[in-house]
């Protein structure tokens, strides 16, 4: 390696040391989250604002949000003026907390709704058939009966809300935004947030207009169309590079998703998220799955209202941390971010007495998601992969659709995540895609501050062939049979994928990680396990090699492989001047399987504010 690394002392290296404990338990913030479904968001921006503004004068701690009192609560949402108070505040008159007050009304509301609804049957049963499920929400507007009619009845109302941004009308939509990886666990988890708050929303339209028939509410005005929308962070082209997150959509709502999805640069979208963070016509926002905007986004934070998330909170989301009326984020030793939204129907099943629940489909959605992360719950993995509630949120979510599965030979959780696996794991298949798709099928990018004195943006690409075949590292064929003509010079293609990323997105460093499963030979099925490669700008090298060393210290990692670009079969041409540009790739072929991109971009940015110190420089 280059003679002058930039690793600070041993003392530094400890986070994946001692990883957080799993919680036996989590509480979401219920209350929080479907109190944002009382306001317009012309309210929920003046509020906003104004706790902004509070937050920015004052170093006062920080005062949890939530609804306001009970009697606040039974006037049209479209009156409130009064910002969300503590959910501990107690009505001296009844001694309920409002957030109790809160779940008494929407209860009461659900209980109305059902005894409107279907008359003849008894409502507080702990397990409800569908067909009986379907009756009770016969007064639901149509885009809650089905995914499939929320998410096309979420692109109409993006589209109609597009049109009014570009007239100049302040926006009446919440954007559900969720990370711009745009795997599964994030596209799942935006649209099961969303349609959880168009629940609660519709609800309390029912709560506050007393006058009006349930038809005329589900059919008319603003209840029309969905308030809260789902986007998925990425590009609808690159969707088609997701093949596992494509499978699951066809076996949950029969199509792999592009027809049903609102991508974040289909116009509507695109129009929306390009609004002047600062105006009346931009929309605000809440994040799923993680807790910062893209570094290209980054003024659209003052706009985020809600944050639910398992993620390490990020310096960019401090502002969003003080400020947003609901913050759910345990952090990383919740497995699933779906299980998180999975927290929040539970919670309104058991509010409603089992009356509301959400459409199967939905709960699949979620399900293959948290077994995905949580590789399905498997027991060695506790406490790296998932913890209790993952795993309590799965058990429920099967028990709710495991007769649709078992008719199509899934028996258990297991089975899901098998078939997962057979489409992650086939790697001719995934190769087929080209190397730079998969570096951005599941891709994030990190802002650095005061590295050496200057701003640092690392993409992290997550692959899920090995990087051993993809840069011909292996001394062995042991992790799969790839055709070598078919598949000839795949280090220079992975070279080549970086050098666009680090083009396009002003990147300094490129770390790919792989997760792979290798053949057992223990007489287990399988073993998984982890590989990293970093590159970047030339100028950077004394950093990335510190870096790689930084990691090395962790338990479980091997040391790096320096592997060069083969210039004659390249040829000499003026490829020769990104050879020059760029490092040598530095490959670390093993690493401990809880080291994932979750785990492991807090690590870089704990070693990046050791270069941000004054003895680093």
């Amino acid at each position: 390696m280059h003679q002058v690394s930039l690793v600070p002392s041993r003392g530094n290296a400890r986070l994946a040391d001692h990883p957080p404990q799993p919680p036996d338990a989590y509480q979401v913030a219920f209350a929080r989250h479907a109190a944002l479904s009382v306001f317009r968001p012309s309210a929920l921006r003046r509020l906003l604002r104004e706790r902004q503004t509070q937050a920015s004068s004052s170093s006062s701690p920080r005062v949890s949000p939530s609804p306001s009192s009970p009697a606040l609560l039974s006037c049209s949402p479209s009156s409130i003026q009064s910002p969300l108070r503590p959910s501990s505040c107690m009505n001296s008159e009844t001694g309920v907390t409002e957030g109790e007050a809160l779940r008494l009304q929407l209860q009461s509301t659900i209980a109305e709704l059902s005894r409107a609804a279907e008359t003849e049957e008894t409502a507080c049963r702990s397990s409800v058939p569908e067909a009986n499920l379907e009756k009770r929400d016969a007064h639901f507007p149509e885009y809650l009966k089905s995914v499939q009619a929320f998410l096309l009845a979420c692109k109409e109302s993006a589209k109609a809300a597009a049109e009014a941004a570009a007239d100049g009308q302040e926006a009446q939509v919440i954007l559900v935004l969720g990370n711009s990886s745009a795997d599964l666990d994030s596209i799942s988890a935006a649209i099961g947030y969303a349609f959880f708050l168009e629940i609660c929303r519709f609800t309390f339209e029912l709560a506050s207009l007393p006058g009006k028939s349930l038809q005329s509410v589900s059919s008319a005005g603003p209840y029309a169309r969905p308030q809260f929308l789902p986007v998925v962070h990425c590009q609808a082209h690159e969707f088609a590079y997701r093949l596992q997150t494509r499978w699951w959509f066809e076996r949950c709502i029969d199509d792999s998703g592009e027809a049903y999805l609102l991508f974040a640069d289909a116009p509507a979208a695109a129009t929306l998220l390009g609004q002047p963070a600062d105006s009346a016509t931009a929309p605000l926002l809440a994040l799923v799955d993680h807790n910062a905007m893209e570094p290209s986004q980054a003024s659209l934070q003052s706009n985020v209202v809600a944050v639910l998330d398992h993620h390490s909170p990020l310096p960019e989301g401090r502002l969003s941390a003080s400020t947003a009326f609901a913050v759910d984020n345990p952090g990383p030793s919740v497995g699933s971010c779906c299980t998180l939204v999975s927290l929040l129907f539970h919670e309104l099943s058991a509010v409603t007495a089992n009356l509301v629940v959400p459409p199967s489909g939905m709960h699949s959605l979620l399900l293959g998601a948290v077994a995905v992360d949580t590789a399905a719950c498997a027991a060695k993995l506790f406490g790296t992969r998932w913890s209790s509630p993952d795993k309590e949120m799965m058990t429920a979510l099967w028990r709710r659709v495991s007769s649709t599965w078992q008719m199509h030979a899934f028996g258990s959780p297991e089975d899901i995540l098998k078939g997962f696996g057979r489409i992650k794991f086939d790697i001719p298949r995934q190769l087929s895609l080209g190397i730079s798709a998969l570096m951005r099928a599941d891709y994030k990018c990190f802002l650095y501050w005061n590295v050496c004195g200057q701003e640092l943006k690392v993409g992290f690409g997550a692959l899920t062939v090995p990087l051993s075949v993809v840069l011909q590292a292996s001394e062995s064929s042991r992790e799969a049979a790839v055709n070598a003509e078919t598949f000839a010079n795949l280090r220079d293609e992975f070279r080549g994928a970086a050098e666009s990323l680090i083009k396009e997105q002003s990147l300094g460093i490129v770390v790919a990680l792989s997760s792979y499963h290798r053949p057992a030979s223990n007489g287990d099925e399988y073993v998984l396990e982890r590989q990293m490669a970093l590159i970047g700008k030339k100028e950077l090298q004394p950093i990335i090699e510190g870096a790689v060393c930084f990691v090395s210290r962790q338990p479980g990692v091997s040391e790096a492989q320096v592997l060069r670009v083969d210039q004659k079969a390249r040829g000499v041409d003026s490829s020769d001047a990104t050879l020059q540009s760029l490092t040598d790739i530095f490959f670390v072929s093993q690493m401990p399987v809880r080291l994932s991109r979750k785990v492991l971009e807090p690590i870089f940015r704990e070693y990046f504010a050791c270069l941000s110190r004054p003895h680093a420089t």
